[in-house]
């Protein structure tokens, strides 16, 4: 690949991975996420489990090793039909103008063992903060958006970016929208999802935890840590390849574009065109897209598929990085981990 190219790649392949997936840049902040869930009973919706027969949230959660202050049954709150498939939660969390709204419904979900409404609920949490830190006590919050947006010295696309965000998250520095869901210790932050959604096995949980986790192989540390963390990263890794989750491997490709961690790079791309191919819409219209970040900066044409930016970028090398992907998607489908293993192989710390 060439130098100039090869730096394109990955310079959006760090927007895609900071962007789409999450990283602790606000734990700190954790507490300022949602105002405080207060100590008055839990809402009526809530439905003791019954002694003599677990419930299914009941045999969730001990199969996944939650804690037992979350085996207990909720009834489910009358938002129409409530997604179940991973696609339909990022539908609806990208389609909500309301983060409240939305985070309630999902974190009902969630407590059922819906490991990616769990996920996406930390998301949501996680995109939230800002807004949330900024405004909670404001006395005018419009008011107030619109004087920092009379200063704002940014590009336009960054200006709606942020006013869209602003518009689902406003209602958040108002409510706790863990009102309805028993106390626990702690209440409910990011964290507390994100755990959820990794106990339940999501695979998103997992490609998020992937990339928070391989620059600490390559840090200064004790060998013991770095053993550990690399058996923890190498078991994600198997994981969400044989998820065949879409999403999940379209992210883990960006993320093994990094020559710092992957033994070859390329193997990354193979992995994120053979996501496209999946069933991930690769395309412009997709919010977590590579072609989404060029629509709103206009860095690149939106109306190329990722393919072909590809194509483009890498010259000579594309038929190669091509029939990695069809090799990739091959080995999946035989369900081959001898074949797959070779793409996710990561450099020894």
């Amino acid at each position: 690949m060439r130098k100039a190219a090869f730096h394109r790649v990955l310079v959006v392949a760090t927007v895609i991975v900071l962007a789409g997936i999450g990283l602790y840049l606000h734990s700190s902040r954790e507490s300022m996420v949602v105002p405080s869930h207060d100590a008055s009973p839990a809402a009526s919706n809530v439905v003791e489990p019954d002694d003599s027969a677990p419930s299914r949230t009941q045999s969730t959660n001990a199969a996944a090793g939650l804690p037992d202050e979350d085996a207990r049954t909720l009834s489910a709150q009358q938002h129409g039909s409530v997604p179940t498939a991973p696609e339909e939660w990022r539908a609806l969390y990208h389609g909500s103008t309301d983060r409240s709204e939305f985070i309630k419904m999902a974190s009902d979900a969630a407590m059922r063992g819906d490991g990616r409404a769990a996920f996406y609920v930390s998301e949501a949490l996680l995109t939230c903060v800002l807004v949330v830190h900024t405004y909670r006590g404001s006395q005018n919050p419009e008011a107030q958006f619109a004087q920092e947006k009379a200063q704002y010295k940014g590009p336009q696309w960054g200006l709606d970016r942020l006013e869209r965000n602003f518009r689902r998250c406003i209602s958040l520095a108002s409510e706790d929208p863990f009102a309805h869901l028993p106390e626990r210790a702690g209440g409910y932050p990011r964290q507390y999802w994100f755990d959820r959604a990794l106990a339940l096995g999501d695979s998103m949980a997992k490609v998020n935890r992937v990339a928070m986790s391989l620059p600490k192989l390559y840090e200064d540390g004790s060998e013991e840590k770095k053993t550990l963390t690399t058996a923890q990263v190498k078991a994600d890794l198997r994981d969400i390849v044989l998820s065949k989750d879409p999403h999940a491997l379209y992210v883990l490709g960006f993320t093994l574009m990094n020559g710092q961690y992957s033994s070859n790079p390329f193997r990354g791309v193979a992995i994120t065109l053979a996501a496209c191919d999946l069933g991930f819409d690769c395309t412009s219209d997709n919010p977590d897209s590579v072609n989404a970040v060029c629509k709103e900066s206009w860095e690149c044409s939106p109306h190329e598929s990722f393919a072909e930016n590809m194509q483009s970028q890498l010259g000579t090398k594309y038929t190669e990085v091509y029939f990695m992907a069809e090799e990739f998607k091959e080995a999946l489908a035989r369900n081959d981990e001898r074949a797959f293993n070779r793409f996710i192989e990561i450099k020894a710390p």
